[in-house]
């Protein structure tokens, strides 16, 4: 059984691509849509697989249902030998790589916008992490409930900054971009990209809108 949380804040601010995904999951997988990864009314049975698009809901899956087997819909569509993948021609786009990603997620990243034909280009290597101003706050006890163990392990890199200095090092951070088109996997990312001079597109939009 197949179950996707299509994550609270990407559905907010994509409805078109999440409705597009929902669409997708339901006629190739026979995945059924649920709502927010938080709810306490969620149960599972062992073995069930949960899809997930979102970090954050990742991590909370992951600790909430450890007897489940978590994956994101870029590991369904890496499966998906039938998919219908958008050629962007060469179009050149930056990638915006998310602090709280792995080795495993970044190279999935550059694959899949590698199997759209966009010529990937990488910021400067001088580049401070970041996960848009997640990481310059403190965290917040919403998430500390919903994932302990995940969120203490990110509590060494939190930064905490006034408003003022986060908008001045996002504003800084556009200097790291070779290219105005920026695309981000990350909500946070997403999100604090808006405040930039720049194109930004979240890797989701790209795949199932752009076809």
């Amino acid at each position: 059984m197949f179950t996707t949380f299509p994550s609270c804040q990407f559905q907010a601010a994509h409805p078109q691509t999440a409705a597009k995904i929902r669409d997708y999951l339901k006629c190739r997988w026979n995945a059924e849509t649920t709502g927010c990864c938080r709810s306490e009314e969620l149960k599972f049975q062992c073995g069930d697989t949960l899809v997930t698009v979102c970090l954050s809901c990742t991590a909370i899956l992951k600790e909430r249902f450890p007897s489940c087997s978590v994956i994101t819909l870029y590991d369904l569509l890496e499966q998906d030998c039938e998919f219908c993948w958008p050629d962007a021609r060469q179009q050149a786009i930056t990638v915006q790589d998310c602090a709280r990603a792995d080795a495993s997620l970044r190279r999935q990243v550059r694959g899949l916008l590698t199997r759209m034909n966009y010529a990937v280009h990488e910021m400067d290597e001088a580049a401070p992490p970041t996960c848009g101003t997640l990481l310059m706050n403190p965290i917040s006890d919403r998430n500390r409930q919903s994932a302990p163990a995940y969120f203490k392990s990110l509590q060494a890199q939190v930064k905490i900054l006034d408003s003022a200095k986060q908008q001045k090092l996002l504003q800084a951070q556009a200097g790291y971009y070779p290219d105005k088109q920026v695309v981000a996997y990350c909500n946070s990312c997403y999100q604090e990209l808006g405040s930039l001079n720049i194109e930004r597109f979240h890797l989701l939009d790209l795949i199932f809108m752009k076809g």
